[in-house]
């Protein structure tokens, strides 16, 4: 079963210069020991890693807000196949408003510096300096029954790795605080665009109630003139019906007269006869 290696042999590594190199014994406390930030690092707007001074000289030396910089620890190890490591993030890094990418254990049998990307997700910049306590890491002792031999050792970084070089060409930081800005900029916009909507909005609705007034008056306009329209032709309707109704009396009057005449008519076409025919008789001694 693994055992945690303790400070007094943590600080043997360091003496020996073996496990630990380029450490520092006041780096082993308790059951850790505090890899150490190193003097290279591999920042955006440079294609190649720098020194700590040189980044100095530009006042480079600084993580921006939402900026990622590549760093090596101090520190240089030969984990032996024995030795398995823990890594894990200071706190008052993190306190800083630090995390750190990479990864969170140190194989058996790898033999190198130790690389991280140092993010900064505060809003205000964080300093490098060269020496500070980067990462935490627990050192276990394997057992005889837990040392494997592994069919490939890790590879060893002595320096930044190619792909890290390939990708920091065409890193560029995204800064929170400009993002911030951008956004504030585009909520007072969006207040602006608002406030001036509302208003044509307020504009349009006075314009559709004088629409709605100016349609009711054009619609009573409407209705008194049909109105006035229906009154003349129900006047007109009415004195057709009147002149109607005194044809209708007309005719009926002249009905019984033409029925007085007939009656007159023919009562002197009788007596006519009549005369006639006893003028007729003495003629023709019918009599």
């Amino acid at each position: 079963m693994a055992t945690i290696v303790g400070e007094q042999e943590l600080r043997q590594f360091v003496q020996d210069n073996g496990i630990i190199q380029n450490g520092d014994v006041s780096c082993a406390e308790g059951l850790k020991y505090d890899f150490r930030l190193g003097t290279r690092f591999l920042k955006a707007g440079f294609n190649s890693p720098k020194s700590y001074d040189e980044l100095n000289e530009r006042d480079a030396a600084i993580v921006e807000p939402g900026e990622v910089v590549f760093v090596l620890t101090n520190e240089r190890v030969e984990i032996p196949l024995d030795i398995n490591v823990q890594l894990h993030e200071k706190r008052k890094l993190s306190h800083d408003g630090i995390s750190l990418l990479g990864g969170r254990g140190i194989d058996p049998g790898y033999k190198g510096y130790l690389v991280f990307g140092i993010h900064n997700i505060a809003g205000s910049v964080f300093r490098l300096k060269p020496g500070r306590k980067l990462i935490g890491a627990t050192f276990y002792r394997l057992s005889t029954e837990e040392i494997v031999t592994p069919t490939k050792f890790p590879e060893p970084l002595e320096d930044f790795p190619d792909d890290l070089l390939r990708l920091i060409e065409k890193y560029r930081p995204v800064n929170p605080v400009v993002i911030n800005e951008k956004l504030n900029e585009l909520q007072n916009r969006l207040d602006k665009d608002k406030d001036t909507l509302l208003l044509k909005i307020d504009g349009l609705d006075y314009k559709m109630v004088l629409l709605d007034s100016k349609v009711e008056d054009k619609f009573a306009n409407f209705n008194d003139k049909i109105g006035a329209k229906i009154g003349h032709i129900d006047k007109k309707v009415n004195d057709v019906d009147d002149r109607t109704k005194n044809i209708s009396e007309t005719i009926l009057a002249l009905k019984v007269w033409a029925k007085v005449i007939a009656g007159i008519l023919g009562i002197g076409a009788a007596i006519i006869a009549g005369v006639l025919t006893g003028f007729f008789a003495r003629i023709l001694g019918l009599e």
